[in-house]
């Protein structure tokens, strides 16, 4: 392909992603179709100087036209080829949200979510506590088919089914404020039926990580399709030693959109290390939690979980503590991710908090512990940098006062402070 073949591909292609787009070569034939090689598609300019990885870079793309379409001037795809396409999605990016989305019009609609007011200012101020918690119940659903089927499913192809097929793909979800992704999917192989005859087929993903941790190693997923609706069969993973199960439905219609539920069946015993410094020994555990919205408007995206616990003992580095029950609701809408409420009770010790992360990466948070005033001092010479007394709110219950923490900040500078007459401090 010449210099200018090549100019003009990518400008098509730049066109529709409104990104820096370049191309380093092309070929076409009545045999193997119209391939370009050497995609790149650069991260807004704004991200570049924090995230060198391109936002889509593919060593080919190959595409089989119906010939016999084009000479009846229509376009008709037989099949698309993806090799080794590596796609690093910012998370800053949501701050382009627009004002008013637009709600999901193919897909079950999820239950509404709370309003969630954004903060004003230069730095956002860590919200008020939350005292009263919402009444949730996690229902027990009838018993589930969701097993990782130890065989391949056998393939129903049909000539009219049009296939995507993948090879060595990855996803990275990442963010100016890491430098490891946030979430990745390493080596997806495998075909997707996005058009045609119902069908069935399968994906390969070498392995899941969320930050550092490994939540799935090599897994086959099944996939479904029935138009418009493409199914990824539901799968079992672990996480911190805890059983989930995810579904992913996407319908292939105007604007993409997509349905991912996860949900955490009640489980008794499980013991989880957060850190090496924070362990602890769950009684029971549940939670569910769903992410929807239309691909293609990121204004439509919105997500709740909750989760619940039982009889929680914890050990953060020498100090063991027990909670008679334990809850944190999620949610996400129009661009911030919230937890309006997180709770710990427990006999001695009560733990409330919430927070905020807004689409621009600025965040907020705060904390309160109950304790007796002797427990809360102690607590305080681990949190705090100087030796000066913290500042306790007393409370009306007796022998019991309160320990508020803040954390707040912005894409590379994060401040702590310890209790409310402390000075913040610059912790990154």
């Amino acid at each position: 392909m010449s210099p200018k073949g090549r100019f003009f591909v990518a400008a098509r292609i730049q066109r529709v992603v409104q990104l820096e787009t370049s191309v380093q070569g092309g070929t076409w034939s009545p045999w193997n179709g119209l391939t370009v090689y050497g995609l790149l598609i650069q991260q807004p300019a704004p991200l570049r100087k924090t995230i060198s990885a391109p936002m889509l870079m593919a060593e080919s793309i190959r595409v089989h036209p119906e010939w016999r379409a084009l000479l009846d001037r229509r376009l008709a795809i037989r099949g698309i080829e993806i090799r080794k396409p590596d796609l690093a999605l910012a998370i800053e990016l949501l701050s382009q949200i627009p004002n008013a989305p637009v709600e999901p019009s193919v897909l079950p609609k999820q239950p509404d979510l709370a309003v969630i007011e954004q903060p004003t200012g230069e730095t956002p101020i860590a919200p008020n506590l939350i005292f009263t918690p919402p009444q949730i119940h996690i229902p027990q659903p009838e018993t589930t088919t969701a097993t990782i089927p130890q065989k391949s499913p056998d393939l129903v192809v049909k000539d009219s089914t049009v296939w995507v097929t993948l090879s060595d793909a990855g996803l990275r979800i990442v963010s100016t404020m890491s430098k490891t992704p946030l979430f990745r999917i390493s080596s997806i192989n495998g075909r997707l039926p996005v058009s045609g005859e119902s069908t069935v087929s399968e994906l390969i993903f070498d392995g899941i990580s969320v930050w550092k941790t490994s939540i799935l190693s090599p897994i086959k997923i099944p996939v479904k399709w029935q138009a418009p609706l493409l199914s990824l069969g539901v799968i079992d993973i672990g996480f911190l030693g805890i059983e989930c199960k995810l579904e992913t439905k996407i319908a292939l219609t105007r604007g993409i959109p997509f349905l991912i539920s996860g949900l955490i069946l009640e489980q008794e015993g499980r013991e989880i290390e957060l850190s090496e410094m924070l362990r602890a020994k769950l009684g029971s555990i549940a939670a569910q939690g769903h992410f929807q919205g239309d691909a293609l408007a990121p204004g439509t995206w919105q997500g709740q979980g909750v989760i619940q616990a039982l009889a929680i003992d914890t050990k953060f580095v020498d100090a063991n503590s027990f909670f008679q029950y334990g809850q944190s609701l999620v949610i996400f809408e129009q661009g911030v991710l919230k937890s309006p409420d997180t709770r710990l009770i427990g006999d001695d010790v009560g733990i409330l908090g919430n927070g905020m992360v807004l689409s621009d990466g600025r965040f907020a948070g705060h904390l309160r512990i109950v304790a007796t005033p002797e427990n809360l001092i102690a607590i305080s010479r681990r949190t705090q940098t100087d030796s000066s007394p913290p500042q306790l709110t007393p409370l009306s219950t007796p022998q019991r006062a309160a320990l508020d923490m803040q954390a707040f900040g912005y894409p590379g500078k994060a401040y702590f402070q310890a209790n409310p007459a402390a000075k913040p401090v610059l912790i990154r």
